[in-house]
C-alpha cells in the first residue's frame, strides 16, 4: 500500500505548496522517489551519562495529520510495505536502516525502530536529526534483510511480539522463521492485546505461554517490558534451564525479581501489579546485574560462574510447567553484548515516551515530484494488465497501487488471483474489464462515457467514495458490488449508470450512502453496517419469480437498511384463452411509508400502475368510472358469510393497511398503455392485459412482524380465513413462519385458472408483494402468525431432524406414522388445479381443520367429495382395513382431452384405483408418477362433474411369511391379522424372547414371553384384544434388553 499525504489528494495545493517551499529545499539532497518528508530531531537530554551511543535502534514513534490515509483507504491491521523511509539528515538522500512495527492510517500513526550510528548524549558537540521520508512508490518490507540489519550483530533475537502469523506466533524481527516465538496450546490471537509498544502478551498465570528455539550464547543478557498482574505467588518470567544449567528470571511471591542459575540474584525493588517496567537482566562470568527502568536494581561479580545454555526458551512459565507468568510482556530481546546503564537508561527513556524523545518539523514537499499512479496506457498495443509495456512505468502494478486507466484505453484484467489497489480512475472513455474479484481501498472514480463491467461471478469491492460518471455493470447471474471497510460513511455518487446483480453491505461500522441511482436484480444482503439507499436504490422484478431480494439479516442489531427503496412487482399478462389477466390478484406491499408503530403502507404504487375504482369515485381519490364499482378490497373475518363474501372495499384512496395484512386488487392492465382509459374501462371488449411492474416506494421492514389472527368461529363456510400479505421485500418459506393455532394450509389466487389455489407444502415460496390466506383453527377465536429473518428462503434455521438408527429400532416406529400421499394434478395446456387425499390412523372421514376446503372452481378444477358433498383440495381420511371409495369432481372449461398426473406414496399397503363411471373402466395406480388422459364434452354432462371419478383404495392382504423392517430371523403371518398371529424362527433357536405390540404412539398395549421359539415351527399368539388399526410388533432379546426384530401389522 502508499501512505499518501493528504495533500497529494489535492494536486493543485500540492504543486502551490511546492513552489512556496521550493527555495527552502532547492540545492539540498533528497531521497530520489519520495514527494515528502519531516526532519525528526532527537532531544540529546534524553541520552544521560556523557557517553554517545553506538548503532543505537531508537523508536520513533508520531501521529501526524500528513501521515494519515484518506478514511478507508487501507486494510488497517495491514502493516507492511509502506512507503517511507528513513535517512540521516547529514546524509539526506541516503536510506539507513529502519523497521515499521506497526501503523494506523486512520491515525496517521507510526511506530519505527530506526538504527542511529552514534546517537550524541548531552553536553557532546553536533546533533541527532533525521528525516522520515514518504509519498513514493517504493515500499518497506519489515522482514526484508535491510530492515532485519536494523538490530545488528549485537543482538540475538528480538521479539517485537506482534501477532504476525495465526493462531499465535510472533515473528523474529532480525532472525529467521527458525527463531518466532510460538504459542503453545493455550495462546491464541486473544492472547495479544494492547501493550506497552503496539502489541503485548497477556498471560494468564495457569496454561499461557510461549516458546523459541534455543540460544546457545554462552552469555544471558535480555531486556523486556513486563507488567503484573498479581503478586503473592512465584512466576517465571523467561527460562532456558535444562539438565542442570540454564537460567531462569522469576517474580517471588514479594514481587522481587530474581535471578537463578548456579547463584541466585534478586532485585533490591519489589514491583507492583499493574505497572509496566522496563527490565534488564545481564548474566556472563564475572557478574550478575539486576536493572530496573534503566536503574541498576542488585547484583555482583562471581568469578569463574559456569556458563552453559542448551535449551529452548520458555516464555511465562518454567520449563517444569508448574510456575506460570500472571501479566503483560513486551518487546522481548536478547543480547550478545552486555549493556550498561547509559544505554539501559537511553532505551528506558526512548520506549517509556517515544514522543517526547523527538520533536517533529512541518512537512517538506519535494520540488520534483514523483507520480504516485501507475497509468496503463496501452502502449504496447493490447488492453492486457500482464504486460509491462502497458504501463506509464515499465511495469506491473504492485498491490495497492494507485491505477489511472487513460481516456479511450480498455484494460483486462484476467481471471485468477483476486487484485487490491489503493485508488482507481477510469479516465473519460476507457473501460476496465474484470475476470477476477477486484478491491478498491481508496476513492473511485469513473469518468463520462467510461465503464466497469464483470465477468460471471466476480466481485467489486469497494472501501471507499465512488463517483460513478459512466457505468457500472455486473453480469446479471452472478457477480457482486460489495460495499465494505472501516470508514464511518461511503457514498456512492455521480451521474451514471449502475446495474448490478447482487450489492452486499459489510461495513464495521459505517453507512453507505447512494447518492446516485442503482439497481439490483437479484440480491441485496446486509452483512454488517447501514445501507442509507436514500431513494437511489431500486430492487428489479422482470419475472414474477425473478426479482430482486433482500436476504436474511443474521443479526438484526449489527445491520440495518434505510431511507426509501423503490421494490418492484411484475404482474403477469397475455394469458392465453380462457384466461385473462383482467382479473383479481391477492397482493401485499413489500414497503411501508409511516414514520411510527404501527408500520402502514399506502396504496400509491397501486393506483400509479393501475386504474382503481371504487365508492365515491373521484370524490374519494379513485379514478373516474362509469359505475364506481370497488376495485380494491381488503377482508374482514368478524363478518358473516363464506371467504369471498367477507371482503370489504377501501372507503378512500388515502386507506393505509397495517404491514403483513393483504388485499385483493382488479387488474385492468397497465394505466400506462396507450389509450388505456378506453380499452380498460370505457369501451367494451376490454382488452387483455400485458404483463406490467408495479413500483413501490418506501422503507423495506426488517426484523420480526407478529400479525394476530381471528376467528369468528361460528361453524361458518368463511370462517378462520385471514388474509395477509408478504410484509419484507423477500422470499418466504411456508414452513419456517411460526404459527399459532392454525390449520397447516396456504390458499392463493389464481388469476390465470380465477380461482384459490391451497397447498401444505412447507417448501413452498410465497413471493414479494404476494398476498395469501391462512385459516385459524375450529375452536379458538385467534391465532398467530410470525414473520421473522429465519423465515426467509435462504436462511440459516436452527432445528433437530430425527434420525433413524438401525441399532436402536425404537426409532424406526416415526416410520409408521408418516402418511399415505396421493396427489392428482389435472391438466390442460397451461391451465392445472391439485387434489391431494392423504389416509393417516389419526384422521377422519368427516371434515375437520386437517381440510382444506376448495374456494372457488375456475375454469378447471379437481377436489374431493367429502361425504356431506363439500369440496375439498386437501382431503384427509382414516386408516383401515376396508374399502374406500372417495367420489371426486372435476371440471373443464371446454371439450377436449385432460390429464391426469398421479404422485403417489403408499405407507399402509394400499392398492390405488381410479375408477372411470362414464366409461366404465378401472384403472390401477402404481406408487410414484403415472398420468392417465381423458375427454370431456361439455355437452354430456355425465363426461364431467361428481358422477365422472372415484378412487378406489383397498388394503393388501398379506397370507405368506413376510420379513420385518430389515433383514430379519423371524417370520410372522398372515397380515393383516383377525385373531391369531404366527411367529417363527427362520435358520436358529430363541431362548426368553419377549413379544410387545405398541400402537403408533409407541404406547405399550399388548405383552406375551416366549420362552423358546424354534426354527420352521410356528408359535401362536392370540391378539384378538387389539382393536382395528395400525401396530408394531417387536421382538425383544430379556437377557441384553435389546429389539432385534420388528414387524407391521394391520388388525381388521
Amino acid at each position: 500500500m502508499i501512505l499518501c499525504s493528504i495533500f497529494w489528494f489535492k494536486r493543485i495545493v500540492v504543486l502551490l505548496l511546492a513552489l512556496t517551499t521550493y527555495e527552502n529545499v532547492l540545492g539540498q539532497a533528497w531521497m530520489p522517489s519520495y514527494n515528502f518528508r519531516k526532519k525528526i530531531s532527537i532531544d540529546k537530554s534524553m541520552i544521560q551519562g556523557g557517553v554517545n551511543l553506538l548503532e543505537f535502534s531508537v523508536l520513533i514513534e508520531l501521529e501526524d495529520r500528513d501521515l494519515k490515509q484518506p478514511t478507508g483507504c487501507v486494510y488497517q491491521g495491514q502493516n507492511t510495505e509502506l512507503d517511507i523511509s528513513f535517512a540521516s539528515v547529514l546524509q539526506p538522500d541516503i536510506p539507513i536502516h529502519f523497521q515499521l512495527d506497526a501503523y494506523d492510517p486512520l491515525k496517521g500513526k507510526l511506530m519505527c525502530w530506526v538504527r542511529i550510528k552514534e546517537l550524541i548524549a548531552s553536553g557532546n558537540p553536533g546533533v541527532n536529526e533525521l528525516y522520515l521520508y514518504y509519498g513514493s512508490t517504493q515500499r518497506h518490507n519489515p522482514l526484508s534483510a535491510e530492515s532485519r540489519a536494523t538490530w545488528g550483530n549485537d543482538y540475538q533475537n528480538v521479539w517485537h511480539i506482534n501477532p504476525d502469523i495465526p493462531p499465535a506466533s510472533s515473528r523474529s524481527a532480525n532472525q529467521s522463521s527458525n527463531n518466532d516465538m510460538i504459542g503453545d496450546s493455550g495462546v491464541s490471537v486473544a492472547n495479544f492485546q494492547e501493550g506497552k509498544i503496539g502489541a503485548g502478551l497477556w498471560f494468564n498465570g495457569s496454561t499461557t505461554s510461549m516458546h523459541a528455539a534455543p540460544d546457545t550464547n554462552s552469555n544471558v543478557y535480555v531486556t523486556l517490558w513486563l507488567k503484573l498482574h498479581e503478586i503473592g505467588r512465584e512466576q517465571v518470567i523467561l527460562a532456558n534451564d535444562t539438565l542442570g544449567v540454564g537460567f531462569r528470571i522469576t517474580i517471588d511471591a514479594e514481587g522481587y525479581i530474581v535471578l537463578s542459575s548456579d547463584f541466585i540474584r534478586k532485585s533490591t525493588m519489589a514491583l507492583t501489579a499493574g505497572t509496566w517496567y522496563y527490565v534488564g537482566v545481564m548474566y556472563n562470568r564475572q557478574q550478575k546485574e539486576i536493572y530496573i527502568n534503566g536503574v541498576y536494581r542488585g547484583g555482583d561479580a562471581i568469578v569463574n560462574l559456569r556458563m552453559k545454555n542448551i535449551g529452548r526458551y520458555s516464555i511465562g512459565k518454567s520449563k517444569q510447567d508448574d510456575r506460570y507468568f500472571n501479566g503483560m510482556i513486551d518487546e522481548l530481546r536478547t543480547l550478545r553484548v552486555i549493556r550498561r546503564k547509559e544505554w539501559l537508561s537511553a532505551e528506558y527513556r526512548n520506549q517509556l515516551n517515544p514522543t517526547a524523545f523527538i520533536s517533529v518539523s512541518a512537512q517538506e514537499i519535494n520540488p520534483i515530484q514523483t507520480p504516485l499512479v501507475d497509468e496503463f496506457t496501452g502502449g504496447y498495443g493490447t488492453n492486457n494488465w500482464d504486460d509491462e509495456g502497458n504501463w506509464s512505468s515499465g511495469t506491473i502494478p504492485v498491490p495497492y497501487a494507485n491505477i489511472t486507466i487513460k481516456a479511450g484505453r480498455e484494460l483486462r484484467i484476467p481471471a485468477g488471483t483476486s487484485l487490491i489497489v489503493n485508488s482507481l480512475i477510469l479516465e473519460p472513455g476507457s473501460r476496465l474489464l474484470l475476470g477476477t474479484d477486484l478491491e478498491v481501498n481508496c476513492k473511485t472514480e469513473i469518468g463520462s462515457s467510461s465503464s466497469i463491467i464483470l465477468d460471471e461471478g466476480v466481485r467489486v469491492v469497494f472501501k471507499n467514495d465512488v463517483v460513478n460518471d459512466g457505468a457500472i455493470l455486473l453480469n446479471e447471474n452472478a457477480g457482486a458490488l460489495i460495499f465494505a471497510g472501516d470508514q464511518s460513511l461511503l457514498t456512492f455518487s455521480g451521474s451514471g449508470i449502475c446495474a448490478v446483480s447482487r450489492l452486499e453491505v459489510n461495513l464495521n461500522s459505517g453507512t453507505a450512502l447512494l447518492q446516485a441511482k442503482l439497481k439490483v436484480s437479484k440480491q441485496v444482503e446486509l452483512i454488517k453496517g447501514t445501507l442509507n439507499a436514500n431513494g437511489n436504490l431500486t430492487m428489479l422484478a422482470t419475472g414474477a419469480t425473478d426479482y430482486a431480494v433482500l436476504m436474511p439479516i443474521q443479526n438484526i442489531n449489527a445491520a440495518n437498511i434505510i431511507g426509501n427503496v423503490t421494490v418492484q412487482q411484475f404482474i403477469d399478462g397475455d394469458f392465453l384463452a380462457p384466461s385473462t389477466a383482467r382479473n383479481w390478484w391477492l397482493l401485499s406491499s413489500p414497503v411501508y411509508q409511516s414514520l411510527a408503530e404501527p408500520k402502514l403502507y399506502n396504496l400509491n404504487a397501486i393506483q400509479q400502475s393501475m386504474f382503481v375504482t371504487g365508492t365515491g369515485g373521484i370524490n374519494n381519490g379513485f379514478d373516474l368510472s362509469p359505475n364506481n364499482n370497488s376495485t380494491i378490497y381488503t377482508h374482514d373475518q368478524s363478518l358473516p358469510g363464506s371467504l369471498s363474501q367477507k371482503y370489504a372495499g377501501i372507503a378512500s384512496m388515502g386507506t393505509n393497511l397495517l404491514m403483513g395484512k393483504g388485499f385483493y386488487v382488479f387488474s385492468r392492465g397497465s394505466r400506462t398503455e396507450p389509450n388505456a382509459y378506453v380499452h380498460q374501462i370505457q369501451t367494451t371488449p376490454f382488452s387483455n392485459p400485458k404483463p406490467y411492474l408495479i413500483n413501490y416506494s418506501g422503507k423495506l421492514f426488517t426484523g420480526e412482524l407478529k400479525v394476530v389472527l381471528r376467528n369468528r368461529d361460528t361453524g361458518g363456510e368463511g370462517d378462520g380465513y385471514n388474509l395477509l400479505g408478504n410484509p419484507y421485500a423477500s422470499t418466504l418459506l411456508w414452513g419456517n413462519l411460526q404459527k399459532v393455532n392454525m390449520s397447516p394450509f396456504l390458499w392463493v389466487f389464481d388469476p390465470k385458472n380465477n380461482a384459490y389455489r391451497v397447498t401444505d407444502d412447507p417448501a413452498y415460496l410465497i413471493h414479494s408483494g404476494a398476498g395469501f390466506f391462512v385459516k385459524v383453527n375450529s375452536g379458538n377465536s385467534t391465532g398467530e402468525l410470525t414473520f421473522t429473518e429465519q423465515a426467509k428462503s435462504g436462511a440459516v434455521v436452527s432445528g433437530f431432524s430425527r434420525i433413524l438408527s438401525s441399532v436402536n429400532k425404537e426409532t424406526d416406529l416415526v416410520r409408521y406414522d408418516r402418511k399415505t400421499r396421493i396427489k392428482i394434478t389435472l391438466n390442460k395446456e397451461s391451465l392445472s388445479d391439485d387434489y391431494i387425499l392423504t389416509l393417516h390412523p389419526s384422521g377422519s372421514n368427516e371434515i375437520n381443520d386437517a381440510d382444506a376446503a376448495k374456494i372457488g372452481e375456475g375454469h378447471l378444477s379437481i377436489s374431493g367429495l367429502a361425504t356431506n358433498g363439500n369440496k375439498l383440495s386437501i382431503d384427509e381420511r382414516a386408516i383401515d382395513t376396508g374399502r374406500k371409495i372417495i367420489k371426486l369432481f372435476v371440471k373443464g372449461w371446454t371439450t377436449g382431452t385432460y390429464t391426469f398426473k398421479f404422485n403417489a406414496v403408499f405407507n399402509n399397503q394400499e392398492k390405488l384405483t381410479l375408477i372411470d363411471h362414464y366409461l366404465d373402466v378401472h384403472y390401477p395406480i402404481a406408487a410414484g408418477e403415472s398420468t392417465h388422459h381423458f375427454s370431456i364434452n361439455t355437452a354430456v354432462g355425465a363426461s364431467y362433474g361428481k358422477e365422472r371419478f372415484s378412487l378406489l383404495l383397498e388394503p393388501i392382504k398379506i397370507n405368506e411369511p413376510i420379513n420385518g423392517l430389515s433383514d430379519s430371523p423371524f417370520l410372522f403371518y398372515p397380515n393383516p391379522v383377525n385373531e391369531l398371529i404366527y411367529l417363527k424362527a427362520v435358520n436358529q433357536s430363541w431362548k426368553n424372547l419377549k413379544v410387545i405390540i405398541r400402537n403408533i404412539s409407541a404406547e405399550q398395549v399388548w405383552r406375551n414371553d416366549l420362552a423358546v421359539l424354534e426354527p420352521g415351527i410356528p408359535v401362536q399368539l392370540s391378539c384378538s384384544q387389539l382393536i382395528k388399526g395400525i401396530y408394531i410388533l417387536q421382538l425383544i432379546d430379556q437377557k441384553s434388553n435389546k429389539i432385534i426384530a420388528s414387524f407391521k401389522i394391520l388388525k381388521n
